[in-house]
């Protein structure tokens, strides 16, 4: 099964997790990362993501959601579907 994981999503382990709703969140999309690290799950990456990323302030962070971006991203084959379609 693909996934798609917002930018909100990969910065919710990063927000204050005394807040049982934020904490909830953050376990979630852990066991969702934990699925897509055995297989189980596959993840889709957009450009989206990359723009959002680079506006983010915060290095560290910026740097973390960066590192979950897949090395041949399926954005990519999904477009190039796309575009196989199209008669120009």
């Amino acid at each position: 099964m693909r996934v798609y994981l917002d930018n909100c999503t990969f910065n919710r382990p990063f927000d204050d997790q005394t807040q049982i709703r934020i904490k909830l969140e953050t376990e979630a999309k852990l066991y969702i990362q934990e699925k897509i690290r055995d297989g189980t799950l596959e993840l889709v990456w957009s450009y989206i993501l990359d723009y959002e990323n680079l506006a983010n302030p915060f290095e560290e962070r910026r740097n973390t959601i960066q590192n979950w971006k897949p090395a041949l991203s399926l954005m990519w084959m999904l477009a190039l579907k796309f575009l196989q379609r199209q008669t120009f």
